[in-house]
């Protein structure tokens, strides 16, 4: 529904890793309050009902108020996501509908990755903070309120291993091909350096 508006960071090189969304547990307090308004306005029907047309009306009102929170919730929770790709970690932060921060971290700049879980119950949902250090002059990427953060912290890690990997493997190819190129160039001069 909104890869379109995802896609747009993605360069033409780059693949997708892992798609990481924060739990819904850190929408539980909007969550509690639509399903409460929901709730106290289905349970109010039958004394609105009875105040006539008003009473329908703020019935009305009010369910179309819970389910544009509902709407809101999930339009929010789509939007807000980290993605993996083999070269970096871009993280958009959608704290409201008109509001987007975007930040991003090659792989290779990556220098501590570390994950916390802290309280009752984001220990037992196993919803946890990762943080991902880039250094003080990049500072630092915080995934907040994500769902297995060890697993996460895991993939990232070999994330940046494989592209540790292949950055130096076709650096090798590279110095490789660059050697054997240079060594024919000598045969064309002679020993004062002259041109034979």
């Amino acid at each position: 529904m909104f890869t379109h508006l995802i896609n747009k960071y993605i360069h033409i090189d780059e693949a997708v890793i892992q798609v990481i969304r924060p739990s819904l547990f850190s929408y539980r307090g909007k969550i509690f309050f639509c399903l409460l308004l929901l709730l106290g306005d289905c349970f109010f029907f039958y004394p609105l009902h009875t105040l006539g047309v008003w009473g329908d009306r703020i019935f009305l009102f009010l369910l179309l108020v819970a389910l544009f929170c509902f709407a809101r919730i999930v339009i929010l929770w789509l939007l807000n996501v980290a993605l993996l790709t083999n070269k970096r970690i871009i993280d958009m932060n959608q704290p409201r509908l008109f509001e987007r921060h975007v930040s991003e971290c090659p792989l290779a700049h990556i220098q501590e990755i570390r994950y916390n879980t802290q309280g009752l119950w984001r220990t037992l949902c196993a919803v946890g903070t990762v943080v991902i250090d880039a250094g003080s002059s990049r500072g630092r990427i915080e995934l907040v309120d994500i769902p297995k953060p060890q697993a996460v912290k895991e993939l990232i890690m070999n994330a940046q291993y494989q592209h540790t990997k292949t950055a130096r493997r076709s650096q090798d190819t590279e110095s490789a091909t660059i050697d054997k190129g240079t060594a024919g160039v000598g045969n064309l001069f002679d020993e004062e350096g002259e041109e034979l």
